[in-house]
């Protein structure tokens, strides 16, 4: 049970009704069920009752195949929900008693997902593992920003969105020897949002992602000695398209970065460390359009203790 109360001292921004009770409910059930020895099926789902919608199911089915003794092959059909905040249906922008420039949806429903995957493990030789997976995510519902007919403002939040995302993971670790690791990755996003048939956006779905279309990272892990332990990792992201507001796409170019790290095993319950951050670039940034506002990452360097009870 939530009890949300804002004060209203800011002239640009309020919600209505000022104070809402909110309360929120779920119980989740799962259950294995072996069909033979290398085959096994997870049935689930969350049942949830929300303020805002009422009894939201999140069902989702997994099948575990174990190919070989080494290998495993799984694939799996999931159904998630974002529910509506008080952002989405009490917004009022600017605050009463002026004339609302941007409006809550007062019929706001939850945001849906459906997710498909489908992966692959295995264990090649001794020293060599690896993982693909594959997925394809289904969006529907999703929130925008809508016009009113013939006045056009008050803008509202509509559920007037719907978009399709695909892409996979790969994954490789390699232990030469007990002292040795190292890991290595790539990723491949894509994704399209578009205005559903019949509903209107103010910036047409192109103010709704900004994702690296593919990511690469190399780990290396070695223990120097027995309580001396030296880790690093390279990292290459690509170009973040992002949008501005006008809609003309902006660009965060891509970028290389590089972490280290030196830890020294003092026992068995302290463990302090050398840290540095972004080491290649005295600092980069990662998203955001250009301009003055725009953060970035500088390079840091810092000493850090990990203690374990």
């Amino acid at each position: 049970l939530m009890r949300d109360q804002v004060r209203q001292g800011a002239p640009n921004f309020s919600f209505v009704p000022a104070q809402r009770d909110l309360s929120l409910g779920n119980v989740f059930l799962q259950d294995e069920i072996a069909l033979s020895r290398t085959l096994a099926v997870i049935v689930g789902a969350k049942l949830e009752h929300n303020d805002y919608t009422g009894f939201e199911c999140e069902p989702n089915l997994r099948v575990r195949w174990r190919v070989a003794e080494d290998q495993l092959l799984w694939a799996a059909v999931s159904r998630a929900v974002r529910t509506p905040t008080r952002f989405d249906r009490d917004l009022a922008e600017p605050a009463p008693p002026h004339p609302a420039l941007i409006s809550g949806g007062r019929d706001f429903v939850s945001e849906t997902l459906v997710a498909y995957e489908l992966g692959y493990r295995a264990t090649l030789g001794d020293a060599f593992t690896g993982s693909l997976s594959l997925f394809y995510n289904d969006y529907d519902r999703l929130r925008g920003l809508a016009v009113t007919p013939v006045t056009f403002i008050p803008l509202v939040y509509r559920n007037g969105l719907e978009a399709a995302a695909y892409g996979g993971e790969l994954s490789l670790e390699y232990r030469p020897g007990e002292r040795w690791r190292l890991r290595g990755g790539y990723t491949y996003v894509e994704s399209d949002v578009r205005v559903k048939p019949g509903a209107s956006d103010l910036f047409n779905a192109l103010d709704e992602t900004a994702d690296p279309r593919h990511q690469l990272s190399l780990h290396a892990s070695v223990d120097v000695t027995p309580r001396l332990a030296f880790d690093t990792g390279v990292r290459w992201v690509d170009t973040l398209r992002v949008n501005d507001g006008s809609g003309q796409p902006a660009a965060v170019p891509s970028y290389t970065e590089l972490d280290a790290r030196l830890g020294w095993r003092a026992n068995d319950w302290l463990e302090p460390s050398l840290v540095g951050r972004n080491l290649l670039h005295a600092r980069h940034p990662e998203f955001g359009p250009p301009g003055a506002l725009r953060s970035e990452l500088a390079r840091s360097v810092y000493l850090q203790a990990e203690c374990r009870f």
